[in-house]
């Protein structure tokens, strides 16, 4: 997760200015500004490991135009130069890291669930995209927030359901943290079809989430594509599809094209409903 810093700090070591002839000239002068840069730094890290103090949070974004802003003239000292943008990524990471209570990666992307301080929410993030937000609050995990909230558009489309077959059948592209399953009632049978081995083992640990754990509705996951699991189905037996499977800068074209649709529709009842999830940058 940290190879594109990295490899902007090996650019900063191998920079040669072809303008200039023989080897930079050692000087304390720059020396004295890195160091006195770096203990503010260095005093900022030592507050946040020690007390996770807002004064971390407030201090960090400055510093970190701060280091910035040294770089500049050290553009023709190359170790100068990687020294300060060392300081300046050190600085970023941790405060975008401050609260990372676990982080992945695997071959579908980087995975964060992020804890808030003092802890009330948790977060699901891939990439830059947040799918789902958890109480940690007792009595309020099972309460579903963020854009899935009761009184947002899938709340709307749950309470039509409700209203229309009780109990139901949920079929849902897309596990996420399992988020959705807040509205799950007892007598109903979920199935999520996620790609990611990893997601479903998230989901399942209930040191991070406990959507699954805590569902009044039966559930089960499907692992695989969920185009080619859907076909393997072979029933229509669901009242309502939920294709919750776009990122922030990935949409999984193959789920979007005319036979998947032809595919969604073959395994809904009669009258059951499709609800796609588009939100994407592009």
């Amino acid at each position: 997760m940290a190879e594109y810093p990295l490899l902007l700090i090996l650019a900063c070591v191998a920079f040669r200015d072809p303008r200039r002839e023989g080897g930079d000239a050692f000087s304390w002068g720059p020396v004295a500004l890195l160091g006195v840069l770096a203990i503010p730094v260095v005093g900022l890290l030592w507050v946040h490991s020690r007390t996770h103090s807002a004064i971390w949070d407030y201090g960090a974004h400055g510093w970190t135009v701060v280091c910035l802003v040294a770089c500049i003239p050290f553009i023709r000292r190359p170790a100068l130069l990687a020294m300060s943008a060392s300081l300046m990524f050190l600085i970023g990471q941790q405060a975008s890291s401050a609260h990372v209570t676990k982080a992945e990666r695997t071959f579908f992307g980087v995975y964060r669930i992020i804890t808030d301080a003092p802890p009330k929410w948790r977060f699901f993030f891939h990439g830059t995209t947040l799918h789902n937000i958890q109480s940690l609050e007792p009595g309020r995990a099972m309460i579903p927030v963020g854009y899935y909230h009761r009184e947002g558009p899938i709340g709307g489309v749950f309470a039509a359901i409700d209203a229309r077959h009780p109990p139901h059948d949920v079929g849902v592209l897309g596990l996420g943290a399992g988020g959705l399953i807040c509205f799950g009632h007892p007598g109903q049978e979920w199935t999520f079809y996620e790609i990611d081995p990893e997601i479903e083992r998230l989901a399942r640990d209930r040191r991070y989430f406990t959507f699954l754990s805590g569902a009044s509705a039966r559930w089960r996951v499907r692992l695989g594509d969920a185009r080619l699991c859907l076909k393997e189905d072979d029933l229509a037996r669901y009242d309502l599809l939920i294709m919750d499977v776009f990122g922030s800068d990935a949409i999984p074209v193959h789920l979007m094209t005319r036979e998947a649709f032809t595919l969604y529709q073959a395994r809904l009842k009669k009258d059951g409903m499709l609800v796609i999830h588009i939100s994407n940058n592009y």
